[in-house]
């Protein structure tokens, strides 16, 4: 009888032991049977629910516990799978319902329930609730599209760099229009390959240069495009440290239109994708008098250990605990002994077999005390947070990632809410009209535009918001705290949350000093202008001028040449037929030499008119062409009139008008 008793204790001992192990662990545990209804569950279940455990036993799990649009579907699945129509799923993540009507979402774990004959009599899962892990992720992914939004939204080609390697992680949709590269495979090459090949080198040390400075902007260097054509550019370069990793951000802005202007008066990492997965769960024992501390098998293994390789122990443990960790070992202790928290609770890092660090949630209560009330036994749950926690570095990497991209802008970055108030500004915004930061958070945007503009621009404004066709870039004149005017560009993209527009996001650009050049070289242009009409009229006067003076030495010359050969050769010509003046031929055959001298330029001159022609098929011509006839010719020349004929005939052949019925002193008139 005294056996039967001390072994029914020991069967109560192992089922309260086993309660204890239920209501510690940091999961929730239960069971259901065919029906669906709550045959057991366990503290952190009830925790989970909200209600009591009188509340949950019995009650129908999908009826009760779940949202109304999943009970219809989940209860389908259940009950296949108690009819032995599917195969259990071992993992889902679904939502449930807590008796304050608030939803949480739980990542569950099913092992179906079977008798000694194989026969289906339930099933058993465990729960954590992941909602908090959800939230995390999905802040970590509204972060990453700020950060997208803000960097695609941007005028300039941006590119993101490892600053060690140069190999470009990241470039926005400016940076694919400006190398004509899908952006793809943009990512992946080297920032050497943006530039022309000869000058790989030069280009290299400027990369590293602005890696040395942390922050540099350097003009007139040229990227290469698809075509190989080259294009110049401005580069705006910014390094920034992510922890162990340091990138360098750079902007490129095209100055092709720039270069333009001056030449006529001178003649943008890898995209972040964490993962974040199940958590692990163990049991731990630990005998504080002996030091030995018992794992699960599940735990050896998240480890690194197969089971009975190692013995744990307390010496064991305090090797293998982070240094940092220690304090909070004991600051938790004192504080579940102290009765401040209802259970033994903490987070630490733990060294595995491969040496690498892990963070642990750990959770347990004491189950044997001393006299002193001195633990002597405690036992308890732990989970590896270890992706959690890298869940929560990343988000903080990525909102560092964002303000410091955002911070550091060479352009005003600014969040207007729908009545026009300023939410968000960055230092750049600020700085470009003149403020403080804080000072424009919550500024009205309509102050910072030129009354002169400001109707124009709240028209636009208006038309976005009615969704009118609009160009979401344009110029508008802006005023600076001092009143001093601005030429601003802005590129705006409307804010819409569930279909409703709650704000407008804006990137400006100080364009005044560009606007100085443009107006410089539009009154360059115009002067250029008028010089030139006042030249070409001047020309053409010159032109006229010149001209005029060539018809009047010309005329000169023939009148010359026409009275000389016409009012004296033939006269001489008669005088040296006359034989009694034999004393004076001497003399008249000077005057005629000294006459064909002076006239030999102007003839020379006449005589390529008639190219071609003998020197007296040329006489003959003028003489022709000035109205002289045959026997008058023979006279003049001291030839016989049917050597003139023979001329005549010679003179029309070599015009080409031998044998037509063509006037030859017209032909030779005619002639220029």
């Amino acid at each position: 009888m005294t056996e039967k008793i001390n072994k029914g204790k020991v069967l109560q001992e192992e089922m309260s032991r086993a309660q204890l192990y239920l209501d510690i662990a940091g999961v929730m545990l239960c069971v259901l049977d065919t029906e669906g209804r709550v045959m057991l569950i366990n503290s952190k279940g009830c925790e989970i629910l909200g209600y009591k455990v009188k509340d949950i036993i019995g009650k129908n799990w999908f009826d009760h516990f779940l949202p109304e649009r999943l009970i219809k579907e989940v209860k389908g699945v259940f009950f296949s799978l108690m009819a032995g129509d599917i195969k259990s799923v071992e993992y889902y993540e679904n939502s449930i319902l807590r008796k304050n009507g608030v939803e949480r979402v739980v990542a569950f774990h099913n092992t179906v329930i079977r008798d000694q004959g194989n026969n289906i009599t339930g099933v058993l899962f465990s729960g954590e609730d992941i909602t908090e892990r959800k939230a995390v992720e999905y802040k970590l992914f509204i972060s990453e599209q700020k950060y997208r939004k803000f960097i695609e939204s941007a005028n300039d080609a941006i590119f993101i760099a490892d600053a060690e390697t140069g190999i470009i992680l990241e470039a926005n949709k400016k940076a694919s229009e400006l190398l004509g590269i899908p952006i793809k495979k943009i990512i992946g090459m080297h920032q050497s390959e943006l530039h022309p090949k000869e000058e790989s080198e030069k280009y290299s040390k400027i990369f590293r240069k602005h890696v040395q400075k942390g922050h540099a902007v350097t003009e007139t260097l040229y990227v290469v495009n698809k075509s190989g054509g080259k294009i110049p550019v401005e580069i705006s370069a910014n390094v920034i440290n992510l922890g162990d990793q340091k990138i360098i951000q750079g902007s490129f802005r095209d100055i092709t239109e720039r270069m333009k202007f001056e030449d006529t008066l001178r003649q943008s990492q890898e995209r972040m994708k964490l993962a974040l997965e199940g958590t692990d769960q163990g049991l731990w024992d630990w005998n504080v008098s002996t030091g030995e501390i018992t794992f699960d098998d599940n735990w050896h293994k998240v480890l690194g250990y197969v089971h009975g390789e190692i013995h744990f122990d307390f010496a064991w443990w305090e090797k293998n605990v982070h240094p940092d960790s220690k304090p909070v070992f004991e600051k938790a202790l004192n504080s579940y002994l102290s009765g401040q928290s209802k259970y033994y609770e903490l987070e630490y890092q733990l060294k595995k077999k491969s040496g690498d660090w892990m963070w642990i949630w750990a959770r347990g209560i004491c189950t044997e005390f001393d006299k002193n009330k001195k633990p002597l036994r405690m036992i308890g749950t732990h989970r590896d947070i270890t992706e959690h926690k890298k869940a929560n570095i990343a988000l903080e990497a990525s909102e560092r990632k964002y303000r410091d991209i955002f911070d550091n802008a060479n352009d005003g970055i600014c969040v207007v809410d729908s009545s026009g108030k300023i939410v968000i500004s960055n230092p750049e915004c600020a700085k470009m009209f003149g403020y403080q930061l804080d000072e424009t958070l919550g500024k009205y945007s309509g102050d910072l535009v030129h009354p002169d503009d400001r109707q124009r621009v709240m028209n636009i404004q208006k038309k976005r918001f009615s969704g009118e066709k609009v160009p979401s870039v344009y110029e508008f004149l802006g005023v600076k705290k001092n009143g001093e005017s601005i030429n601003i560009e802005i590129n705006t993209n409307l804010i819409i949350t569930e279909g409703k527009l709650v704000g407008t996001r804006a990137i400006l650009r100080d364009i005044t000093e560009s606007k100085l050049i443009e107006e410089k070289l539009k009154a360059s242009e115009k002067e250029l202008k008028i010089h030139a009409r006042e030249l070409e009229e001047s020309n053409v006067a010159l032109k006229v001028l010149l001209k005029q003076r060539e018809d009047d030495k010309r005329e000169f010359e023939e009148n010359i040449l026409s009275n000389i050969k016409h009012l004296i050769i033939p006269y001489l010509e008669k005088l040296k037929l006359n034989r009694s003046m034999s004393d004076e031929l001497s003399y008249l055959n000077i005057i005629e030499s000294n006459l064909n001298d002076i006239i030999s330029p102007f003839s020379s001159r006449m005589s390529s008119k008639y190219l071609g022609f003998t020197p007296k098929e040329t006489q003959i011509a003028n003489l022709i062409k000035d109205g002289r006839q045959d026997k008058e010719i023979a006279e003049i020349l001291n030839i016989s009139p049917v050597t003139v004929k023979s001329h005549r005939q010679n003179i029309r052949k070599k015009l080409d008008i031998y044998g037509k019925k063509t006037n030859l002193r017209s032909f030779l008139l005619s002639i220029k």
